[in-house]
């Protein structure tokens, strides 16, 4: 019997770290989603200022994108839910970036030039940090994220904050839900007060 519960518990360790690869995973938002998690204002932990050079070799720094909502997306070239969740994260980025939205990847890949063939394949509009020895990641707030299993998400509010975190694949959908009360509304944005 010992064995049969052994044998058990190591199917659902394989599972967890297996990343999220079911696309009935990112099937909407509810009580149901136990993989997104959004924080209060008052509990966000501050995100370091992850610093590194991006896939083609230019400097990068989170705090570059400070005033905006930043989607951190830790991906590898070789994991097949990153591959399923790029296009939806570079349409993020071309129809959000005018609200005030960057994404950020993160590639967790010993290889810049497969990291930089994966960008290229996806037509990715947006920058990744290279982060082969996962350095970068290692310096999230303790407990906001196991950095075991990727792709992951972190959403980072206008002031550097942790304001959510979405384990497994993405998508425009479920961020809208987590990105739209992050940004200023037209009143706010035109310098006007609410009423």
């Amino acid at each position: 019997m010992p064995e049969r519960r052994r044998c058990a518990a190591v199917i659902a360790a394989c599972a967890v770290l297996a990343g999220c690869s079911s696309a009935g995973q990112d099937a909407g938002s509810g009580p149901r989603d136990v993989l997104t998690r959004t924080l209060a204002a008052g509990d966000r932990p501050a995100v370091p200022d992850l610093t590194g050079t991006s896939l083609e070799g230019r400097e990068i720094h989170l705090s570059d994108y400070r005033g905006k909502v930043v989607l951190l997306n830790v991906w590898a070239h070789f994991c097949g839910p990153c591959r399923a969740e790029a296009p939806e994260l570079d349409r993020i980025q071309r129809e959000w970036s005018a609200r005030g939205v960057q994404v950020l990847g993160i590639a967790d890949d010993s290889s810049r030039t497969a990291a930089l063939r994966f960008q290229q394949e996806h037509h990715l509009s947006y920058p990744s940090l290279h982060d082969p020895a996962g350095k970068q990641v290692l310096r999230l707030p303790h407990g906001l994220v196991s950095t075991q299993t990727i792709p992951f998400t972190v959403v980072v509010d206008p002031e550097g904050r942790a304001a959510a975190v979405r384990i497994g694949t993405t998508s425009e959908t479920r961020m809208a839900k987590i990105l739209t009360p992050l940004l200023p509304g037209p009143a706010k944005a035109a310098g006007k007060p609410e009423h």
